[in-house]
């Protein structure tokens, strides 16, 4: 559980793909999209594997042991945050 934790924020300040100034509000809501969307397609150990890969590799979603579709869930997100359908608080 902790990992989820270090995982967001790390996602909050090295994975989010938009601009630096936006509102933590929406890292947040980019970031517990791409959470909830690694735990439905990947089970526990590969997650913490891709967790390990990122933390490795200063959050390089190209690096060794990050599976090339980890970069189509962060387009997701991207895209569900711009169209609304991520609850923003």
């Amino acid at each position: 559980m902790g990992s989820i934790v270090e995982f967001d924020i790390a996602c909050v300040q090295r994975l989010w793909p938009g601009p630096p100034a936006a509102p933590l509000e929406m890292r947040e809501a980019f970031c517990g999209c791409l959470v909830r969307r690694c735990e439905q397609r990947y089970d526990p150990e590969e997650f913490d594997r891709i967790r390990l890969a990122l933390d490795r590799s200063n959050y390089r979603v190209d690096s060794t042991g990050v599976p090339s579709e980890f970069g189509q869930l962060i387009a997701e997100c991207q895209t569900a945050l711009d169209r609304g359908e991520l609850s923003v608080r």
